[in-house]
């Protein structure tokens, strides 16, 4: 199966015939994602600690700090966010749930005095783990990266910890234009 997106005008037109584009039948259990259309994008804490660029004028991207989490990434230019926060959710795969913007502590540093480049450390306020990040843009290009250490404080590495990315994003902040569901086809709204 294959994700893709489809119009409002096309999704009238496939379930006002009962099948899809391509005239195969799909059930309306399958014909949308879990949860579409989603939430309203929202703006995330104006609480900002960090905002950093690159200081060369081929990368045009930057981006917000807040809570120990990558926030916004603008581009391609600064009023035009394209992403609302990039943090991770940990588990032990039992019991034990945590999101990392909500469950920690958190302290920002520059990496070096005048560089654009910060340093996060996000320790879980049980005490199970420490997150560890560095976060800079790319003066060439148009990328921010981030180096990220997962350091277990209880148990160890293997088998005990699960990391994964929480990454909600809405391009340009704006409703999102299309619906997913389960075809071959796609179309925009817009």
């Amino acid at each position: 199966m294959h994700l893709s997106t489809l119009s409002a005008e096309a999704e009238h037109k496939s379930t006002a015939s009962g099948k899809l584009l391509g005239g195969d039948p799909l059930s309306d259990a399958l014909l949308y994602a879990p949860g579409w259309p989603g939430i309203e994008p929202r703006w995330t804490s104006s609480a900002k600690t960090g905002v950093g660029t690159a200081l060369s004028l081929q990368s045009r991207l930057w981006f917000t700090l807040s809570h120990g989490i990558l926030n916004e990434i603008y581009f391609p230019r600064v009023d035009q966010a394209c992403t609302r926060d990039f943090g991770l959710i940990v588990t032990d795969g039992r019991e034990f749930f945590s999101e990392e913007k909500r469950h920690c502590t958190f302290q920002n540093l520059p990496l070096e005095p005048g560089v654009p480049a910060c340093q996060l450390t996000n320790t879980c306020e049980s005490g199970r783990y420490r997150i560890e990040k560095e976060v800079l843009t790319d003066p060439w290009r148009n990328v921010v990266l981030q180096k990220i250490r997962f350091v277990p404080l209880l148990g160890n590495l293997r088998g005990s910890w699960a990391a994964s990315p929480l990454f909600p994003c809405s391009l340009l902040m704006r409703r999102p234009a299309k619906t997913t569901s389960l075809t071959g086809k796609t179309g925009s709204g817009r």
